[in-house]
């Protein structure tokens, strides 16, 4: 059950225009799935992610320090290369946890 689970997590970000990720999944793998994509394709899968956790970092606003403490995890407001591993890693654990959630709502 729980791979068919997966599988209709990656179906539903593939769906919404997002490269799927799971536990495992690393920078090398990301890279050689968007070398997949043409140029143009890449750009909009990465503004559709960074749109999709910025949009669930924002629905933490009613709750100040959630937010604050969502923004400083996720690194937002921080410039690409300033970003660390771990706000990297958090900001994809964040649309993922969000798709899964959807998907079990479903």
């Amino acid at each position: 059950m729980e791979r068919y689970n997966d599988i209709l997590l990656k179906l539903k970000m593939i769906e919404r225009g997002i490269i799927p990720c799971d536990d495992s999944f690393s920078a090398s793998k990301l890279h050689a799935a968007l070398k997949t994509l043409s140029f143009t394709k890449q750009r909009v899968a990465k503004r559709k992610f960074r749109r999709a956790w910025r949009n669930i970092v924002k629905s933490f606003k009613n709750t100040p320090e959630i937010y604050e403490n969502m923004k400083h995890a996720t690194g937002m407001g921080l410039c690409q290369s300033k970003l660390t591993y771990h706000q990297r890693l958090y900001r994809i654990n964040l649309v993922r946890m969000h798709f899964m959630q959807c998907s079990m709502l479903m």
